[in-house]
């Protein structure tokens, strides 16, 4: 890479970075791209979202720097690495950093809730995190007011006087139908899974939303109803904080239906590891019409696709001790519609 030498010139034109730190300049100009650190000669930065071409800036130029998510994120995982333990606190504050901009930002709105989600029960993490997830869960561009309803709960349990909470929980339970929705009449009955937690539909891939409804006709029970809209991406994407160990588990089984007139490919996805390392399942069919029981992914052949392989399906998933996140993806290209999943586990 070219590397130029610069003092202060008119920057307004140079942005564009795929992960986008603000360097501020005395001058009253400001950069957009990503700070890679500092080297003798000044502030190494890169730009454009290929990283392709840099900079280095002449420190006593520089106001300030702004950090985006990812790079903040990143020096998190740093100093846990370098600390050797998980520092939960640091999790919440950059929820709260987010909180802070998801009105302008509304992608800032997911990724707060993403690291409160993460942080909500660690030692050391304020009961107010329950009151910023029913805020969240509430006021977010998809909002989940049944999650909303449980955080209020869980807050207003901590805090009994807490009026916020109580008002927040009367306002959401008012507005709830009163009578439980029925997923599909075939729906299998069983006891609740993994679909009753807090799944989150990822905005990188298409529009659409989760959520639990119950099944009135089949045990009362919860089953994860995953909407999806086409457009210009070729999948739907949900995700499940998992931040535990499945590593006695030989498999995700999970019950399906698709109630559309075509069929539908999905896979499923896990994050593991410090490094958040990606393993990524073949896809499978799910016909329409009819419950398909036990689709079953087995953990123990190598028939995942990750980055070490070159994403090629020749792996299975490692550092199970250390599952972070499981996701299901849906494959659906320009088709809109929903998909219920019902009794999810490993085995």
């Amino acid at each position: 890479m070219k590397r130029i030498l610069f003092a202060l010139m008119s920057l307004t034109l140079l942005t564009g970075s795929a992960k986008a730190d603000t360097v501020y300049f005395k001058s009253g100009t400001s950069l957009e791209c990503k700070v890679i650190g500092e080297i003798p000669e000044g502030l190494l930065v890169e730009l454009g979202s290929d990283g392709k071409a840099s900079l280095v800036l002449d420190r006593a130029t520089i106001l300030r720097i702004e950090y985006d998510f990812d790079s903040r994120l990143d020096e998190i995982r740093r100093q846990e690495k370098e600390a050797g333990q998980k520092l939960w606190l640091e999790h919440y504050k950059l929820g709260l950093w987010c909180e802070e901009r998801a009105q302008m930002d509304q992608s800032m709105c997911d990724r707060a809730l993403d690291r409160y989600l993460y942080a909500k029960t660690r030692e050391g993490i304020p009961d107010e995190v329950w009151l910023r997830l029913g805020r969240m869960f509430e006021h977010c561009r998809e909002p989940n007011l049944r999650e909303a309803l449980a955080a209020y709960q869980e807050y207003l349990r901590l805090h009994p006087d807490s009026g916020e909470a109580a008002a927040a929980i009367k306002r959401i339970e008012d507005a709830l139908p009163q009578t439980p929705g029925t997923a599909d009449p075939g729906a299998p009955a069983g006891a609740d899974g993994m679909e009753t937690l807090s799944w989150l539909r990822q905005t990188w891939g298409h529009e659409g939303g989760a959520r639990g409804v119950r099944d009135s006709g089949n045990g009362n029970t919860v089953v994860l109803e995953l909407e999806f809209r086409g457009g210009g991406k070729d999948k739907a994407a949900y995700r499940l904080a998992l931040d535990k160990s499945i590593e006695n588990a030989k498999a995700l089984v999970f019950d399906i239906y698709n109630p559309e007139n075509k069929p539908i490919k999905i896979c499923v996805a896990l994050v593991t590891g410090d490094d958040y390392e990606w393993y990524e399942s073949h896809a499978q069919t799910v016909s329409p019409g009819k419950w398909l029981m036990g689709m079953r992914f087995d953990l123990t052949l190598n028939t995942w696709k990750s980055k070490a392989t070159n994403w090629a399906h020749r792996t299975k998933p490692g550092n199970l001790n250390r599952a972070r996140n499981l996701l299901i993806l849906v494959y659906n290209g320009k088709q809109d519609g929903k998909l219920f999943v019902d009794d999810i586990r490993f085995e």
